[in-house]
């Protein structure tokens, strides 16, 4: 499999290196939430984050659109995956139980409709559940559907959770946002964001 632009491939990421470190980041940063959790890895893509979260938590699940994907996961890592399409299915009827973390990186932009997604999520997790998904702000491209601002990032998912922190990452840099920080409204950065359930 080959890096296109639009899933992160391990193997061939050799040209790519700061895109990849930017993806390991994120799930760096969802290990805290995953320590001995059932964890589902929604949009997981080729499984590389999915075998990363696995190595703290109690159950690790994936489950992406992209047979391609999957199979490549389920070969290189042994991964309990299912096929799932975000916009037609929810995580419930797909896998069948409630999750203590669900993580979700650089998803909601590939959706037309967010909201369908996000209560999903919602009703997928367990009770005082933790949501973690990152969204890239100004970032056009072929493969997304929606656009989100600065402002429209960080408001993603307040309906339906309570957020307990709020990160900016830039290339390299991941620190948490104050309107004093400077304008973060540009490609290039990426929001992310642990949210609760409501």
């Amino acid at each position: 499999m080959r890096f296109t632009g639009e899933r992160v491939v391990p193997n061939d990421m050799h040209e790519n290196p700061i895109i990849y470190s930017e993806h390991i980041i994120r799930y760096a940063l969802a290990l805290k939430y995953c320590s001995m959790n059932s964890v589902l890895d929604v949009a997981c893509g080729t499984g590389y984050g999915t075998d990363l979260l696995g190595h703290v938590s109690k159950e690790i699940t994936g489950g992406d659109i992209d047979v391609k994907s999957l199979e490549y996961a389920e070969k290189r890592y042994k991964l309990n995956l299912k096929k799932i399409d975000l916009e037609t299915q929810t995580i419930h009827e797909v896998f069948k139980q409630h999750f203590d973390t669900i993580v979700s990186f650089e998803t909601i932009e590939h959706l037309k409709n967010a909201q369908f997604f996000l209560k999903s999520v919602k009703e997928a997790l367990a009770p005082d559940g933790v949501f973690i998904f990152s969204i890239p702000v100004e970032n056009r491209s072929d493969f997304h559907k929606l656009l989100f601002s600065y402002t429209q990032a960080l408001n993603v998912g307040n309906a339906f959770f309570k957020s307990i922190k709020i990160l900016v990452q830039m290339p390299q840099l991941i620190i948490p946002p104050t309107l004093a920080s400077g304008d973060f409204n540009q490609p290039g950065t990426y929001v992310i964001k642990a949210m609760v359930k409501k």
